[in-house]
């Protein structure tokens, strides 16, 4: 097995990449899911198999900011079994709002919607996106489980509050979108998204759903394995040259 630092520098400077595609994307459906990885193998492993028995034929987008350690390997081994997942890796850390949006731009002429989940979101429940399909109307932007944050992100009983779909497990309409600001570095990484829906006066184009009889989202699984956010390596801070897809 070659090193992680050595595949780094076989892609990266000797085939010229700026990421590791591995399979192509296709499309299969309206809905492809989407999922950020750092770091975090034990993670990964267990929602790639969990997703997999509860969506069998669902088109998969794993983007991986983990700088080829071993959890890219096992992404890329599960990839090169099942041809309806494509996996990116990137050569830094892009971060979790970064990486979705990355990820939204990547399928925008595939599919109509994103099926966005966390890698420690745990399923448990048959029919999720099922039903999501039967009660979304037809113009939309998101539909999860709804909360009320500060502008900072943070749940608040105050008065002037952002409806905030929890990106932990949420239906996105793709096109409706990239009309608004973009997910970013940011604890609550679509908190501009939202905000822009609020000022727009856009607010019943959100929809509540609950999604806990289908999935738990364990919470900072990312950040309590690896130790922290890691701001200090994105580009924004270092200065590296951004991943280009």
């Amino acid at each position: 097995m070659i090193l992680p630092a050595l595949k780094k520098i076989y892609y990266r400077y000797i085939k010229n990449l700026d990421v590791l595609e591995s399979n192509k994307m296709a499309s299969i459906g309206d809905t492809c899911g989407i999922v950020i990885n750092y770091k975090t193998p034990d993670l990964i492993r267990k929602f790639l198999s969990d997703f997999r028995h509860y969506y069998p034929d669902l088109h998969l987008l794993i983007l991986d900011n983990s700088n080829f350690d071993r959890s890219t390997d096992l992404i890329y081994s599960v990839c090169k079994k099942d041809g309806n997942m494509t996996f990116l890796a990137n050569f830094f850390n892009l971060h979790h709002g970064p990486g979705l949006h990355k990820a939204i731009q990547y399928i925008e002429n595939y599919f109509e919607f994103a099926l966005i989940m966390d890698s420690d979101l745990q399923f448990h429940g048959h029919g999720m996106l099922e039903k999501i399909k039967t009660i979304v109307p037809t113009s939309f932007i998101c539909c999860g489980k709804m909360e009320e944050v500060s502008e900072r992100g943070m749940n608040t009983k105050e008065q002037n509050t952002i409806p905030y779909i929890h990106p932990s497990c949420m239906y996105l309409n793709i096109k409706e979108y990239l009309k608004l600001l973009p997910a970013k570095l940011h604890g609550a990484p679509f908190i501009d998204t939202f905000k822009s829906v609020k000022e727009r006066g856009m607010q019943d184009l959100l929809i509540d759903f609950d999604v806990s009889n289908y999935v738990t989202h364990l919470g900072r699984g990312t950040v309590i394995r690896t130790g922290g956010y890691h701001t200090k390596n994105h580009p924004k801070y270092s200065g590296n040259k951004e991943t280009k897809f």
